[in-house]
Parts: structure tokens; C-alpha cells; sequence
């Protein structure tokens, strides 16, 4: 992919894409769901700021905290990565 290319992804805590956010540079942690118990990521509140970067294999990536479509009250974000 060209530099400034950029990839968008959701559903990246819940219910988790770990090789997504490893590849990526992005801290996480494995959690369990409280409402459903099914496994999920954690990522701490400052991993989720806009200002947070992370640069890993070519790629300058940050989290943009949302709630989970069908469960608002759920944490879960969007991976935001430019190419570089």
C-alpha cells in the first residue's frame, strides 16, 4: 500500500482483534465481557485518546473509543492506521 493510505477497523476490543492491535503496536490486555462472559480486549483509558499513536511495521495507528453497536453501554473502538 502507498503512504497515506489509510485502514479503518472495527470491533477491535469488543469482541477483540489481538493480531490486529499486536501487528499494529497496540497495547491491550485479553478480558472477559461482564454481560455476556465472552473473552474481549481491554485497552487503558489513554490507549483510546485521539492523541495516542502507535507506529509498528510501516503503519501510525490510533484508537478511536466507541461503544459497541448493539450494546451501548459496552466499551469498544475503531482502529484508525495511516500508512507511512
Amino acid at each position: 500500500m502507498r503512504p497515506g493510505t489509510v485502514v479503518l477497523a472495527d470491533n477491535v476490543v469488543f469482541p477483540g482483534a489481538p493480531e490486529l492491535l499486536a501487528y499494529l503496536g497496540v497495547p491491550f490486555e485479553v478480558s472477559t465481557d461482564e454481560v455476556s462472559g465472552q473473552e474481549c480486549l481491554a485497552v487503558s483509558a489513554a490507549t483510546s485518546q485521539p492523541t495516542a499513536a502507535y507506529v509498528s511495521h510501516g503503519w501510525k495507528s490510533r484508537l478511536l473509543s466507541v461503544p459497541f453497536e448493539y450494546r451501548p453501554l459496552t466499551p469498544d473502538a475503531i482502529s484508525y492506521s495511516e500508512r507511512l
